[in-house]
C-alpha cells in the first residue's frame, strides 16, 4: 500500500489547550503536507530515512481529524 496519504483522529484527552509532538518513521522521501480539520497547517521535506516530526497545537476540542499527504 502507498504511504502518499493517510489520516487519523487525534484525541485531546487532557481537555485543555497544549502542544504535542508526533513522530512518524518509515515514510518515503518527499514533501508532506499536514492538514488539521481540513486546513493546511505545515509543509515538511523529508530525505531518505528521515523521520517526520510534527508539532501540533491542540485546542480544547475533544478530537481532531489529521491528514498527511505526500506531494509529487
Amino acid at each position: 500500500k502507498s504511504l502518499d496519504h493517510f489520516e487519523f483522529i487525534l484525541e485531546n484527552r487532557t481537555n485543555d489547550s497544549h502542544e504535542t509532538i508526533l513522530t512518524i518513521s518509515g515514510l518515503p522521501e518527499g514533501i508532506y503536507l499536514l492538514y488539521m480539520e481540513d486546513l493546511e497547517k505545515s509543509k515538511h521535506t523529508l530525505k531518505q530515512n528521515e523521520k517526520l516530526t510534527l508539532k501540533l497545537s491542540v485546542d480544547i476540542l475533544p478530537a481532531y481529524h489529521l491528514s498527511i499527504r505526500r506531494t509529487h
